[in-house]
């Protein structure tokens, strides 16, 4: 298990910054989704599209685990094509700091490719799998890195979620200010069942260029994908999951040193509140979950790397921790 630092409003919608409120996706145009430290957040998927796989080393201080393989989500007629730039700089802003995702997922993606003849006919597609009966955030990354799409109207196409309209009319270069600038956006979907919750379905994310009236290149391109799994108090339990609970922490050895007389509890996949800016990290039988929660004081990240830290997978499915209690007690003649 890892705790680590986050900053307060890495995934939780900052309350004065109304831009940055989710577009709540199936309920209206205007309707909104506030994230706020009251919910629960379990990372379902994290990739870097396009690219490989980024360690928790190479992350930005939080330990995270991106995925390369995004064509194994992929549907569709065409995979599109692979564009890379691995020398422009990354120029970050307020609204995306440095520590949102690594450099790596802002140098590579996933375009249409040069063909606007064969775009126009279908959809760049992604499918991923996820339980039923829960809402979701789906983050989506881009930036502009290729020298021929460095101005407003160059590369401008629709973006779907679930086969609705996310947003008609998205243009990278007018969101972020310019090439090799990123920037994300936050969409919020309801996955109903019909049957059970503990059942499987799929958020489809789906990208289309737009009519050559409005854009220069009939293409569009994606750089990550995160999406999170929202509890707002209820078990973050589903299909895959598995009732794990460890009610007490084992008899230390006898050469266990007390530290003090104090109790933590984490929490990880369950609505159960994490205070102090920290993530929980834990793995079980070589998979790993994570589930984030914060309280309202700011906390940047830690940008160490410390080698021996060992490689979690935090996109597991699986979410079968429960609670986990670490305690540890006074040595003589100590006191709280």
């Amino acid at each position: 298990m890892e705790v680590v630092s986050m900053p307060t409003y890495l995934y939780y919608t900052p309350p004065q910054e109304q831009d940055k409120v989710p577009q709540f996706i199936g309920i209206g145009p205007t309707d909104l989704f506030k994230i706020t430290t009251s919910f629960s957040l379990e990372t379902v998927h994290r990739l870097n599209v396009g690219g490989g796989a980024i360690s928790p080393a190479e992350d930005t201080g939080m330990y995270r685990t991106w995925f390369g393989d995004d064509q194994t989500y992929i549907v569709g007629a065409s995979q599109g094509a692979l564009p890379l730039n691995l020398s422009v700089p990354i120029k970050y802003t307020k609204s995306t700091p440095d520590y949102v995702a690594p450099d790596k997922v802002y140098r590579t993606g996933r375009s249409m490719g040069m063909s606007a003849e064969e775009n126009v006919k279908y959809n760049l597609t992604w499918k991923l799998p996820v339980d039923m009966g829960f809402k979701y955030l789906i983050r989506l990354h881009f930036c502009e890195f290729e020298s021929e799409v460095t101005e407003r109207s160059d590369r401008e196409f629709t973006i779907f979620i679930n086969n609705l309209t996310a947003d008609a009319y998205f243009d990278v270069i007018s969101w972020s200010g310019g090439n090799g600038i990123p920037v994300y956006e936050d969409y919020v979907v309801m996955m109903e069942s019909e049957w059970s919750e503990k059942e499987r379905g799929y958020v489809l994310v789906a990208l289309h260029p737009n009519d050559r009236s409005r854009t220069r290149h009939q293409d569009a391109i994606l750089n990550g994908l995160e999406i999170f799994k929202i509890s707002d108090g209820t078990d973050l339990a589903g299909a895959s999951s598995e009732n794990i609970v460890v009610l007490d922490s084992p008899k230390p050895p006898d050469s266990f040193t007390p530290l003090g007389k104090k109790q933590l509890v984490f929490a990880s996949a369950i609505g159960v509140g994490l205070g102090g800016g920290m993530a929980v990290i834990m793995a079980h039988g070589g998979a790993g979950v994570s589930s984030w929660r914060c309280d309202t004081h700011d906390h940047t990240p830690r940008r160490e790397v410390h080698e021996h830290s060992p490689r979690l997978q935090m996109g597991c499915e699986s979410c079968g921790f429960r609670v986990v209690q670490i305690r540890y007690n006074n040595g003589p003649g100590q006191s709280d």
